[in-house]
């Protein structure tokens, strides 16, 4: 994964969990407000209609009392008139606005409503009636009993009205219970949002920590031993984003850096030998064998051209059995095409015919028993009449243990033949970053494998 979509993952986790925390944060404030506006609102209307009912029963308790035993005719009738003309039609009023207020019927205000109803109904029935018109019509034998009666109704009224103001603060604490245990949800849930993005941030930021910082430390160390002239260590690249790349790309570095060292010193060697050499025969042997050195396990013959003779003649030993001697006895100077063409000269370019071989879904082991296995089945091969054999240099990288991506792949598949052929030729070699190169390989074909190994072999 790339380095900025891990950081592109951090932010997906802190932004929505913002983005949560103001959500749910913002809709239970927004809820708990409206239940409390609910609460208030419904508590406000009940207290009205109820406290306005309990006014005017008690002016209709005053009133009917007043009226029971009064004397004098003009009051009565002042009495009579406000009782039926205008508290009888406030009260009806206000019985209609507890109804509205206590809900359905069927529900525990309407039940007390509707017995408020009733009751009221049984005062207005006596206000009605010939013993309260009697004892309010003088002093009667009426009045005792009408008084006892108005006074019995009106405590009846006032229980049920004083009963429906209990339920109302009832309720009014249980929306408000109901409110705060909204709010207390709400803050559960905030609280549950934070902790988790909380922990999801920590996780995150301790996966960037250990993906990101911990190999720039790595490769920072690894830099500063370079520098300080340890070519001949490697970094081992873990994962799969532009810090891998960083870690292949300077393991590559360094093998080049090696190489040109390696080349160098031995360079450096070989120049020096030649400055003191006393004569051309230690001269030619010297180039001898700073080239056996360079080529390991090769066999150098140094040419020379006899141009008075016109042909070419060994400066170093050359062995009777090898079939070079039969060859120099008639050789003429421009048959060697480095004399002709004035520079060296491969009998085969790059070295050897080259093939690839690709072998999907297999293991570093199974790909060296194959290579093993072609490698005999090559060297018992035999040409020009039986006269010449043919030998093969194997070079092995698995994918993804070795390199992230083909090109690299590649690259360390030629790296691991190149090693073979340093080594003697006729060889396996696997690719390890701890036995790098001394030198830049030369150019090789190679194979990748989609989802296993590479391999190269000349």
């Amino acid at each position: 994964m790339p380095i900025a979509w891990k950081f592109f993952l951090l932010l997906a986790l802190v932004v929505p969990s913002l983005l949560a925390v103001s959500w749910v944060g913002g809709t239970g404030m927004v809820e708990m407000k409206a239940r409390l506006d609910d609460v208030y609102e419904d508590n406000l209307t009940s207290t009205r209609a109820i406290g306005s009912l309990s006014v005017a029963l008690q002016q209709a308790e005053e009133l009917s009392l007043g009226l029971i035993g009064d004397v004098d005719p003009a009051s009565i009738a002042r009495l009579r008139s406000e009782l039926r003309e205008d508290l009888f039609p406030e009260i009806a009023r206000r019985l209609d606005d507890v109804r509205l207020v206590s809900g359905p019927s069927s529900s525990r205000d309407g039940l007390v409503a509707r017995s408020l109803e009733t009751a009221w109904r049984e005062f207005a029935a006596f206000a009605d009636s010939r013993g309260f018109l009697a004892a309010t019509g003088g002093p009667s034998d009426e009045d005792a009993t009408a008084s006892s009666t108005v006074q019995r109704l009106s405590t009846s009224l006032r229980i049920l009205n004083d009963q429906l103001a209990a339920q109302e603060l009832q309720q009014a604490q249980a929306s408000k219970e109901e409110a705060e245990r909204t709010y207390a949800h709400s803050l559960s849930v905030l609280r549950m949002i934070v902790a988790i993005a909380l922990i999801a941030g920590i996780g995150v930021t301790i996966w960037l920590i250990r993906s990101v910082v911990v190999r720039v430390k790595e490769y920072s160390g690894f830099a500063t031993r370079v520098a300080a002239g340890e070519l001949n260590t490697r970094t081992r690249p873990r994962g799969n984003d532009e810090l891998t790349d960083l870690g292949w790309s300077l393991n590559e570095m360094v093998a080049r850096g090696e190489g040109v060292r390696g080349y160098e010193v031995t360079q450096g060697e070989f120049t020096d030998a030649m400055q003191v050499s006393e004569t051309e025969e230690e001269s030619y042997g010297l180039l001898k064998r700073h080239i056996e050195r360079s080529i390991p396990q090769s066999t150098v013959v140094v040419l020379n051209r006899n141009n008075s003779a016109d042909r070419l003649e060994a400066t170093t030993e050359l062995s009777p059995e090898s079939g070079l001697a039969e060859r120099l006895a008639i050789a003429q100077p421009r048959d060697c095409l480095a004399v002709r063409l004035a520079r060296p000269h491969d009998e085969v370019p790059g070295g050897g015919e080259e093939f690839v071989m690709l072998l999907p879904d297999t293991d570093r082991d199974t790909a060296v028993q194959v290579a093993e296995r072609v490698r005999t089945a090559i060297g018992d091969l035999r040409v020009l009449e039986g006269d010449s054999s043919v030998s093969a240099s194997f070079g092995i990288a698995v994918f993804p243990e070795d390199a992230p991506d083909a090109a690299r792949l590649v690259r360390n598949a030629d790296r691991a033949l190149y090693r073979a052929k340093a080594n003697g030729r006729n060889r396996v070699e696997v690719f390890t970053l701890d036995a790098a190169p001394e030198g830049e390989p030369p150019t090789q074909a190679t194979s990748v494998s989609k989802d296993g190994t590479a391999r190269a072999a000349t």
